[in-house]
């Protein structure tokens, strides 16, 4: 009877020592279904995201496309119809136009972060084809007595003859901006404009050579054009910011967006909320912005610029179209050569 009781309890054992085996192995196949659920789940999710994702640039795309073509028959028209317009009101007629053409740059601008580099070029050669007509449109209704102009303002007003230099080596801002705000046609000076100045003000830097100029507050918009070995200092600017026509250069400041057009040998130091953008462009360097003075973070307030947001490195160059591969045209500037300014 003992022998008998001693197997049972040996057979009583190793049916639990199976029942636990058997749920291990259970709980063991429960859990890989459970982990090629989630698995499957997780995947599911990652592809409807991209779905959604494709979808969106998509749409986007689309919309670009679509808004942009309308905007630019919209310019194309005011064109053909300036024609039509008086004589005493077509230089308030064109200064709209170019205004829709600043918006509709803008608008490329602020697209270029999804669209495909086909759709950015083709939207580039469409505003270069809006600007020559516009300029043509203008000397055709508009003539300009430029060189008289400026021949008799130097024979009366003694001006420097270095700035027949100026004028030989540059043309002027593509003619479709010169602002009252600014600086024009001077050599070897060094310039200052304060907050009450410029705050809000579209202004412009043209024909300067050799200066050094200071922009204390915080303008709408800075054009500058045909400027040669000159430091420009300024503080946070509202909208952008349009270069052209400029060599051996020294550029501070920050902006929300940034056009930089026929310039050489030339480096900037930005705080910048977009993408850089250059075109026919050579010998370029990128640095972050370093330029501090008294009030500052009261003119970044102004402009609306996020001081915490920089893509100073983000760099398009439309005349460098292969991915992949960085553009000969431009470079970060070497640590060692980074100068601080105050």
């Amino acid at each position: 009877m003992c022998s008998s009781f001693l197997s049972a309890m040996k057979d009583q054992k190793s049916f639990e020592v199976i029942v636990q085996n058997c749920a291990a192995e259970k709980k063991e196949v429960v859990d890989k279904l459970v982990q090629r659920s989630e698995a499957r789940v997780a995947e599911m999710g990652r592809k409807k995201c991209e779905k959604d994702t494709r979808t969106s640039v998509y749409e986007q795309t689309d919309y670009f496309n679509g808004t942009f073509s309308q905007q630019k028959q919209q310019i194309e028209a005011k064109i053909l119809n300036a024609r039509n317009i008086d004589k005493g009101q077509l230089t308030s007629y064109f200064d709209e136009i170019v205004r829709d053409l600043q918006e509709l740059q803008k608008f490329l601008s602020d697209s270029t972060l999804f669209l495909p580099t086909y759709d950015i070029k083709k939207g580039q050669e469409s505003l270069k084809a809006l600007q020559d007509d516009i300029q043509a449109a203008q000397s055709d209704l508009i003539p300009k007595k430029k060189f008289a102009f400026k021949n008799k303002k130097k024979v009366q007003n003694g001006v420097k003859p270095a700035m027949e230099k100026v004028s030989s080596l540059v043309e002027p801002f593509s003619d479709v901006k010169i602002c009252k705000c600014g600086f024009k046609d001077m050599v070897g000076e060094n310039l200052v404009k304060f907050r009450d100045e410029i705050e809000k003000q579209d202004l412009g830097l043209h024909h300067l050579v050799d200066c050094t100029v200071k922009l204390y507050g915080a303008p709408s918009t800075i054009f500058i054009s045909g400027l040669r070995n000159c430091r420009i200092f300024a503080g946070p600017v509202s909208t952008s910011v349009f270069v052209e026509n400029c060599k051996d250069c020294t550029f501070v400041f920050a902006c929300q967006q940034l056009r930089i057009h026929g310039t050489d040998k030339s480096n900037f130091y930005l705080h910048i909320t977009s993408r850089a953008i250059i075109e026919d462009s050579k010998e370029l360097c990128f640095a972050p912005y370093n330029w501090t003075y008294e009030g500052q973070d009261e003119d970044f307030v102004v402009s609306g610029i996020d001081k915490e947001n920089n893509n100073w490195d983000s760099i398009d160059d439309f005349n460098w179209l292969v991915i992949g591969t960085p553009s000969p045209n431009w470079s970060f500037l070497d640590k060692g050569k980074i100068q601080k300014w105050s």
